[in-house]
């Protein structure tokens, strides 16, 4: 028979990606800046750059527990677009 139970769902994180894709280089701390682990953040901030269209160069440090990021411009493109 079906049953109700007390469960928290985790809620999805938003991270600003507005201003961390603005061309700058960020360096990034787990357990500060994210939550997630340094390869996840990684693909998180490709995904997070592709769908504005723009690339992103990435290095990570993984006994500081950081990754640096950087959007760029893709060939032929004006501007960084961070909407």
């Amino acid at each position: 028979m079906a049953r109700t139970v007390s469960m928290v769902f985790n809620a999805r994180k938003r991270y600003p990606w507005r201003m961390w894709l603005d061309g700058q280089v960020w360096e990034l701390t787990q357990g500060e800046d994210f939550s997630c682990s340094i390869t996840g953040m990684r693909v998180a901030a490709r995904q997070a750059a592709s769908r504005r269209g723009l690339g992103m160069r990435t290095t990570q440090n993984t006994k500081q527990r950081t990754i640096c990021i950087q959007a760029i411009r893709l060939a032929g493109q004006a501007e960084l677009k961070t909407q």
